[in-house]
């Protein structure tokens, strides 16, 4: 019953995994290789054999050169006994366990302890590493059965040749996949509850799992050669349905909801122009009116246009006329009130011209130079024309005339002034040069130097 629970999960998980299992040569071959309590055997039926070399029982380790059958441990007695299974702990509290299932040998027609494929890399490195390796036989009539010891000295030795000379030295154990093989599933296996024909079944779920992990690899590597060798177009692929997925779930939601949109307004504009009708007939009426009056205010005005556009066209010279006026004016005032300041300018440089020579001197330059520029601004500006027009033009420009007359007069004073600090000047470098030809006095008594 635990065998059939135990085959039908490993059926529907087994997908990938493969197995076989090869004939076993006779053990009577010529050892090729041997160390202490081991010996290897390579057989003529391409079958390497690390067994110890005790009389009662062995302890076998069977490697297929071809590669195409797992590697078996198993244990082979010399005579039959009764029991049912063997089991191994390889740590004192008992949590790292092996299951040795009884089964017919390949080889010969006896019986030999099958180990169940799970966790090989441990148990050959414990069997590399240690001394001795300790199995208990499973008996009905005697629960605490003696347990059979296996040496293992010289097993290292005779392991890793085993290792060199019949598997290239690649490594015995397909450990990934003894992984794959329902470790679980097999660590639940009660081994001393299989006969030997349900061992023989079991060995041939692992042939059907062992072809089919092979299988899977091969497919995995086909298909990772194709990824790489597509890959270009794969990522196109992979792009062009991303595309398709924003068409499909943003871009036509986004239409449907802008359609949506569309109807609901046209609807409301419909309903809206249906609301609007009778106003727009009101509205058409007052406009009618409207026209009608503006025609009538229309037949008035247009007699009178030209003569308004004459009367436009008088104001607006006559506005034109008074702004160049106001403009000349403000220009005459701002004239006026420059030369009142350079008049002030000169009356004070001339104040201080006794004093300091040489800021006199350069006042006077000042001055004339504000002088030149005064008559320039009064050779282009002729204030009696200008003063005439403005009269005619505007009554309140009149003082203008005034105003004029008190700039020539005080421009005809800033001339006399100006000629009053040009004889002090000379007389002032006159007296100072002759002060400087004048020879310095002698020292006396009297006037010490």
């Amino acid at each position: 019953m635990v065998l059939r629970v135990m085959t039908s999960s490993a059926i529907s998980i087994l997908a990938v995994l493969s197995s076989a299992t090869v004939a076993i040569a006779q053990s009577a071959d010529t050892p090729v290789f041997s160390s202490k309590d081991w010996r290897l055997e390579d057989r003529a039926d391409g079958v390497c054999v690390a067994a110890t070399t005790a009389k009662a029982h062995h302890l076998e380790i069977l490697l297929d050169k071809s590669g195409k059958a797992l590697l078996e441990v198993r244990i082979r007695p010399d005579v039959e006994g009764v029991a049912l299974a063997m089991k191994a702990a390889l740590d004192k509290k008992k949590e790292t366990n092996y299951s040795f299932a009884k089964a017919q040998a390949a080889d010969s027609n006896a019986l030999v302890f099958w180990n169940i494929p799970r966790g090989t890399d441990d148990l050959l490195a414990y069997l590399k590493r240690e001394s001795k390796f300790d199995v208990t036989p499973v008996e009905p009539a005697d629960p605490k059965a003696k347990a059979i010891s296996f040496s293992l000295k010289g097993s290292s030795a005779v392991i890793t040749e085993l290792q060199k000379r019949c598997n290239a030295n690649q490594a015995l154990v397909h450990t990934a996949f003894e992984k794959a093989f329902l470790p679980k599933v097999v660590a639940t296996v009660d081994a001393s509850k299989l006969t030997p024909e349900e061992t023989a079944h079991l060995k041939s779920l692992l042939v059907t799992a062992r072809e089919a992990f092979n299988a899977s690899n091969a497919t995995q590597a086909e298909i990772e050669a194709l990824t790489a060798q597509y890959l270009d177009q794969i990522n196109e692929l992979a792009k062009l349905r991303r595309n398709v997925d924003r068409l499909t779930q943003q871009e036509i939601a986004r239409l449907k909801k802008s359609r949506a949109d569309s109807e609901a307004a046209i609807t409301k504009a419909k309903s809206a122009n249906e609301t609007l009708r009778p106003q727009i007939a009101t509205e058409e009426a007052k406009l009618s009116a409207a026209n009608t009056k503006y025609e009538r205010a229309y037949n008035v005005w247009k007699p009178l246009e030209a003569e308004y556009g004459r009367l436009a066209s008088a104001i607006d010279a006559a506005n034109s006329d008074l702004d160049h006026a106001e403009s000349a004016a403000s220009q005459a005032r701002s004239r006026v009130d420059r030369a009142e300041r350079e008049i002030d300018d000169l009356e004070s440089s001339l104040s201080s011209m006794h004093s300091r020579r040489s800021p006199a001197q350069s006042a006077v330059d000042h001055a004339r130079s504000q002088w030149d520029s005064a008559q320039r601004d009064l050779r282009n500006f002729n204030p009696e024309t200008e003063r005439r027009r403005l009269i005619q033009n505007d009554f309140r420009l009149g003082s203008i005339d005034s105003e004029m007359r008190d700039v020539r007069s005080r421009i005809l004073s800033a001339r006399s002034d100006e000629q009053r600090a040009e004889s002090d000047m000379s007389r002032a470098e006159s007296a100072y040069e002759a002060c400087r030809a004048r020879p310095d006095p002698q020292p006396t008594p009297d006037n010490p130097p």
